[in-house]
């Protein structure tokens, strides 16, 4: 890691060492009244900011941080009852209005979404936004495409052979207890009667790409994925997650080019985003699998 500069403003610096308390790479110091970076410690600094965030004085700056991305934080009092109900409210939508979404609620979508902690900052997150329907459409084509071709190696045995081979044991499982029944039937749909099973006819598809040179890449780009779910539901809008679209893009070398994914990125999730063409008046109630205290 290239080494880093913490500077700090000496007339607005009262070292009241918030700062070297809060840095988790223990970078920091106080001396003589003053925040400073510790000699020979600067390139333990994986910029998280939060010296700059701590600062009641405005005083740090961190190089490569753009100041003008820090704001003074709202006074904390979010109810905990409000986004619980939220959370409980949000269901996975598959039915939508015949109207796109407009750029704007996208924008302020994927602005929510960068809020998501990482394992470790910058975001090696990227958004890929299919919003014209020429573009979903070739998206469907492909899957269904690519998912009739699995099918069909799959039917005798050297297929299936390969497939355990290159999937692992439970991608193979899941492969074939689950994808290729799914894909199956939703082909057979839309042979007869043209009904999209697997994007849902959505008006926009947001892929989520990881820079897989970065740490914690595909952890970054799920919790991305889910901050985005949340946001959609909270600005009206419906989505859901459809795990059929990475595998398909990810190895499809026309859609790659079409859409610039670079050879650094992996297509790790998507979520299909559009008005829900229905209305919840339910939640349900969802339990962990088991919890323990020891």
């Amino acid at each position: 890691m290239n080494a880093l500069t913490t500077r700090t403003n000496p007339s607005k610096c009262n070292g009241c060492n918030a700062c070297a308390k809060v840095c988790p790479m223990l970078v920091l110091e106080v001396v003589d009244g003053l925040a400073r970076a510790i000699p020979g410690r600067e390139d333990k600094c994986f910029r998280c900011g939060h010296c700059v965030m701590v600062c009641a004085q405005d005083a740090m700056r961190v190089d490569g941080l753009d100041p003008s991305d820090f704001s003074e934080a709202l006074p904390w009092g979010f109810d905990a009852n409000a986004l619980d109900r939220l959370m409980q409210s949000r269901r996975s939508v598959r039915r939508f209005l015949d109207r796109p979404v407009d750029r704007t609620l996208l924008d302020r979508l994927l602005e929510m979404s960068a809020t998501a902690p990482m394992g470790w900052p910058p975001h090696s997150t990227s958004a890929l936004v299919l919003t014209g329907p020429a573009e979903v459409r070739r998206l469907t084509t492909v899957m269904r495409t690519g998912y009739a071709t699995m099918d069909r190696m799959t039917r005798n045995m050297m297929g299936r052979a390969i497939f355990r081979l290159v999937a692992g044991r439970d991608d193979w499982a899941a492969l074939r207890d689950y994808v290729l029944g799914l894909t199956r039937e939703a082909n057979e749909v839309f042979d007869r009667t043209g009904q999209d099973k697997m994007l849902y006819d959505a008006p926009a598809v947001i892929l989520f790409l990881g820079n897989r040179t970065c740490l914690s890449f595909k952890d970054n780009a799920l919790l991305v994925t889910q901050n985005a779910m949340l946001a959609a539901h909270a600005l009206g809008l419906g989505s859901t997650m459809i795990g059929l679209v990475p595998p398909i893009v990810e190895r499809s070398r026309a859609l790659r080019r079409r859409w610039g994914i670079a050879d650094h990125q992996v297509v790790l999730a998507a979520i299909v985003v559009g008005h829900p063409a229905v209305t919840f008046v339910r939640v349900q109630h969802r339990r962990l699998a088991d919890v323990r205290y020891v």
